[in-house]
């Protein structure tokens, strides 16, 4: 029997995909112009991060998450659609190691 893993994929992976995507999206907002980037900020960061497993949860059943953190930062709410294939997308390059030890 052979066994074949990377070591060094797993969810949380996927979870700072996601994190910078939305980092992304929120320092796009045009209330956030000029402003510091929200990764610089760790209570921000920490929410985003704690708002991930959630949206991961919806999409698995959804197209399309709805998301809104109020006042992430700044006094500056995150209220977006996400939808499963952006993220997809994002996530491509994990998504093809995934399929190395399936095979």
């Amino acid at each position: 029997m052979a066994e074949t893993f990377d070591s060094i994929l797993g969810s949380k992976d996927i979870d700072v995909v996601m994190v910078n995507l939305l980092a992304d999206k929120f320092n796009a907002l045009k209330e956030r112009e000029g402003k510091p980037d929200v990764r610089e900020n760790t209570r921000a960061l920490k929410r985003l991060f704690k708002e991930v497993p959630k949206i991961k949860e919806v999409l698995s059943a959804n197209k399309v998450a709805s998301i809104k953190i109020p006042e992430l930062l700044d006094y500056v709410t995150l209220q977006i659609s996400l939808p499963r294939e952006e993220v997809e997308k994002a996530a491509s390059s994990f998504f093809a190691k995934i399929g190395t030890p399936i095979d």
